[in-house]
């Protein structure tokens, strides 16, 4: 009886998770609030923040973009696009409204979000900690993730009948409620491959189609010349605006790629204007 009562306690809570997953789906489907922005350059980094907490301003500071900057909120209306120089590599910055609680805004701005390579948020020195919380707080809302990593088990199908865990020992939830809560969400003969330790929220974690997990970092603006703020927080650092260079190499960090500088026959010296830009891990052919 026991088990038959943690049985559907399992299958309430994936019926829960699959509720939620639909009817967000549904509501961006009914509203058709979708807007993406065309990748160009190394990768595409978005900048969030709450109103008026000084995205244009370090849009301007970082690429050749010239956004409106008001002392008032929501001066910026439609995402601003920059593009910010990193030793020849171009890395498009896209500054997004901050519409993220706007039940008529909100698809289009998240939907940007979801496509991006990486975030740069921008936050107020009075108010650093209590900013980042709200925005990933808004972000988590609508299963994007930012202090989390995409859950590192690999998922395939079985030739074999059943549910096979490789690396058990990680498995930190009972075998039969992760079995039941797989064949509740429709795997019946498949493999898990477990690369980390694992629990039942990491396994609904994994299952859901929504989840994206992007890199972060963020940009403290000086308001109020307050600098009791952690250097890190959640695993996010917090640089103050000063700090061009470590920002810059911050954010080329994140859209994971490497640049490569190239010399023409007879050439003493690489031409660094225009390199190669290639995915981290590239070799000598790929960039032949």
């Amino acid at each position: 009886k026991g088990a038959e009562n943690l049985r559907k306690d399992i299958s309430k809570k994936i019926s829960d998770f699959k509720s939620k997953i639909e009817k967000k789906a549904k509501r961006q489907k009914k509203s058709g609030n979708t807007l993406n922005i065309k990748k160009e350059g190394a990768g595409q980094v978005v900048i969030l923040g709450l109103a008026n907490s000084g995205k244009s301003t370090f849009l301007s500071s970082f690429t050749n973009s010239k956004p409106l900057i008001a002392p008032y909120p929501y001066s910026t209306t439609k995402p601003e696009i920059g593009a910010l120089n990193y030793g020849g590599a171009m890395i498009q910055l896209v500054e997004v409204p901050a519409f993220l609680e706007s039940k008529e805004m909100s698809g289009q701005m998240f939907s940007i979000i979801r496509c991006a390579d990486a975030i740069v948020f921008v936050v107020r020195d009075y108010a650093a900690i209590t900013e980042l919380d709200k925005l990933i707080a808004l972000l988590e809302a609508q299963d994007i993730f930012v202090t989390r990593k995409k859950p590192n088990i690999t998922l395939s199908k079985s030739q074999y009948p059943g549910v096979t865990f490789v690396n058990e020992q990680n498995l930190l939830a009972p075998k039969e409620q992760a079995i039941a809560l797989l064949r509740d969400s429709g795997f019946r003969n498949i493999t898990l491959i477990l690369g980390q330790k694992t629990d039942l929220p990491t396994l609904l974690l994994l299952l859901n189609p929504r989840a994206v997990f992007l890199p972060a970092t963020s940009v403290v603006m000086p308001f109020s010349g307050y600098k009791k703020y952690p250097e890190e927080y959640k695993g996010i650092r917090l640089f103050q605006l000063a700090n061009g260079k470590d920002i810059t190499e911050s954010i080329f960090k994140m859209v994971n790629k490497i640049v490569v500088y190239t010399k023409k026959p007879g050439q003493k010296v690489a031409d660094l204007s225009d390199p190669l830009v290639l995915e981290k891990g590239a070799t000598v052919k790929d960039a032949a």
